[in-house]
Order: C-alpha cells, then structure tokens, then sequence
C-alpha cells in the first residue's frame, strides 16, 4: 500500500465508463485534488486541457480493443488552472470472458523533460537564426538589401511573426524612418506615426531603445505601459502578444 500511494509516479484506474475508481497520493498531489474530490466523482477527461481530451477519444477505440496504450502524452489540468503535461501508459484488466473490467495506467510527469527540450529547441533556433545572418552579412554587399534579408530570416528562420527595422531621423519630428519589414502584416506600419522623441508617443519600445541605447522587452503588449497610445490599436488589430526592441 505504501510502494503503491507513494511511488515516484501517478497510479490511477478507470472504469469503463471513463471514470477515476482508484488514484494514488503521488498523482493526487499532482493535480491537487483531495480523494474524496476524484474517486468516483471525476472522469478522466474532465482532468485533461482540450486537446488532450480530443486525444484520448481517439485512443479510446484503441485501447479497448489492444489492451494497452504506451507513453501517450497528455496534459493534466490542475485543481489551480496550472497545465501538467503528463505520459500515460496503460494496460486493460478483463475478466475470464474477456470483458473490459478496469484499467490500470502509470502517469509520468515530465515537466522538466519539456522544459529542457523547449529551451534547446529555442537555442537551436537562436543559434540558426544567428548563423543564418552572420552568412548574410558576409555576402551582403548593399545596406537596404542586407536589413531585408535579415528580417526575412528572423520570421522565417527564428519562427517570429514580424521584424522590422527603423533608422532615427534628425529631424523637428524626430522620426523613425522605417527601413525594411517583413513578416504577415509589416504593411500595417506605413500608416503608424513613429517617433524617438521623448513624449508620449515616443514612449514605445523602438523609441526608447534608440533614445537610450538599451534593450526593451514587453512580455504583454496589452498591458506593458510603453504601449498605452496603441492599446486600442493592438488588441482590434495586431494579433501579437509580446515584442523586443533591440538598438
């Protein structure tokens, strides 16, 4: 009973319907749930984000003819809202007819496992990203022809959905004279006033990264106060959620 409560990974069985009829304390603490809050009141999709619900329908039909269903990733949703992404392999337990009776599946949390290959898959992109440019640069023998270039390869190649480069103007505006853009919506820009100038709508990100000569992050362009002036802007018609400006 203590092996099988405590073990480094989540038990549970489910009867034919779908529904939890025994869990160990190591899954229970995973999603954050009492017992008496699970066994036989929860079924199992109603612990699983959407997508993960549309996957296991369709191992259904599987599973209950082969028997067995091998490390299919899912995703728990937790009692808190959080997202667990989970492996689940499962076997099925029939009577001496042949009858489904229950199931018995053994969860692993691989939280960190994909947390580890997201971060390498970001490095392998930066990494591609910055090879891809530096070719460039080598090749390049025009400035205009170089920043396009390189704005095609930071939507293409580094999987971002716009790049644009401004150049600051010495002028009574002091304008940013946008250079090149590329990406699903950069013609949006010809028609948005831009400006280094240190008032109101010079408080943006490109501004300030070229006033200051700092990098500038906005993780949610919807509340970063930078972005007020374009609030209204940003969430009719720019389907971003976060922007880096680089001097």
């Amino acid at each position: 009973e203590d092996l099988y409560q405590n073990a480094p990974c989540g038990y549970h069985s489910l009867s034919r319907s779908g529904l939890i009829t025994q869990i160990n304390d190591t899954e229970l603490k995973l999603l954050g749930y009492e017992r008496d809050e699970v066994v036989s009141k929860k079924k199992l999709h109603e612990l699983l984000t959407v997508a993960s619900q549309l996957r296991l329908q369709e191992n259904c039909p599987r599973f209950m003819s082969e028997g067995v269903v091998t490390e299919t990733e899912l995703e728990f949703l937790r009692k808190d809202g959080e997202v667990v992404p989970v492996h689940v392999t499962a076997t099925a337990v029939r009577d001496k007819d042949g009858r489904y009776v229950m199931s018995r599946a053994v969860v692993t949390d691989i939280t960190e496992r994909k947390r580890a290959q997201n971060k390498k898959q970001r490095l392998d992109r930066a990494w591609r990203l910055w090879n891809a440019c530096h070719t460039e640069t080598l090749r390049a023998d025009e400035e205009s022809a170089l920043l396009q270039t390189v704005c095609r390869h930071i939507v293409e190649t580094g999987n971002y959905p716009m790049a644009w480069i401004g150049l600051p103007e010495d002028d009574a505006d002091k304008s940013i004279r946008v250079a090149c853009s590329f990406g699903d919506e950069h013609d949006d820009l010809s028609g948005v006033r831009l400006t280094w100038a240190d008032n109101e709508l010079g408080c943006g990100l490109a501004s300030t990264a070229i006033r200051e000569g700092s990098t500038q992050v906005a993780q949610d362009l919807r509340t970063h106060p930078a972005m007020a002036p374009w609030k209204e802007a940003i969430r009719a018609q720019r389907a971003y959620h976060s922007a880096i400006a680089l001097p």
